[in-house]
C-alpha cells in the first residue's frame, strides 16, 4: 500500500508542475527585456510558491522511501528536492525565468516521469505476481518484501547512466575541443 501511495504522490506532483512549467514559459515569452515590474514578481511569486507546494510533497516522498531503505528511488526524490529550492530561489527571490530554470523544471519532470513510470511498473509486477503463483509456505516468521525490489531499482539506475552518458555525448558534440 505505501508503494502505491507514494507512486500517487509522485503522480500528483507531476499534474502542477507541468502546469507550473507551462506558466514559467508562457511568462518568460512575454516578459520584456530585464525589467521586473511589480505584476511580474507576483506571478513569479505565485509560480514559486506553487512549487513549493511540489518540494513539500517531494520532502514527504523522500522521507518514506528513505525510510524503507530505497537508496535509488530516494536520491531521485532528493535531486528533485534540490533542484526545486533552485527553481523556488530564483523564481521568488530574483526573479528570473529563463533557459536555466526551465531546464531545472525539465529536470524535475524527467525525474518524476521516471519514477513515476519504474513505480507503476513495479505496481504491475506485483499485481502480475500474485495472481499467478501463490505464495509460498512460510517457515517460521513471514518476511515482509522490500518496498522497491533490487531489480526496479537497478532499471532506474540504468535509465539514469543512460541520460548522463547522452548529456555528456551532447556537451562533447557542442565543443569539440573538448574531446582531447
Amino acid at each position: 500500500e505505501l508503494l502505491f501511495q507514494i507512486a500517487e504522490e509522485v503522480e500528483a506532483m507531476l499534474v502542477p508542475h507541468r502546469e507550473q512549467m507551462a506558466a514559467t514559459s508562457e511568462l518568460d515569452a512575454s516578459r520584456e527585456g530585464t525589467r521586473v515590474t511589480r505584476a511580474l514578481r507576483v506571478r513569479l511569486r505565485g509560480i514559486a510558491r506553487e512549487e513549493e507546494a511540489i518540494l513539500a510533497r517531494a520532502t514527504k516522498v523522500a522521507d518514506a522511501l528513505e525510510g524503507e531503505g530505497v537508496i535509488v528511488f530516494h536520491e531521485i526524490v532528493r535531486n528533485v528536492e534540490a533542484d526545486l529550492v533552485r527553481i523556488v530561489r530564483s523564481l521568488g527571490e530574483s526573479y528570473s525565468s529563463g533557459d536555466r530554470v526551465q531546464a531545472l523544471q525539465e529536470d524535475v519532470l524527467t525525474s518524476l516521469e521516471w519514477l513515476e513510470a519504474a513505480l507503476r511498473q513495479e505496481l504491475e509486477d506485483r499485481e502480475q505476481q500474485e495472481s499467478e503463483e501463490p505464495p509460498p509456505p512460510s517457515e517460521g516468521e513471514p518476511q515482509e518484501p522490500p518496498l522497491v525490489p533490487d531489480v526496479a531499482e537497478l532499471k532506474l539506475l540504468r535509465q539514469l547512466e543512460t541520460e548522463v552518458l547522452a548529456r555528456i555525448q551532447q556537451f562533447v558534440d557542442l565543443h569539440p575541443e573538448l574531446r582531447d
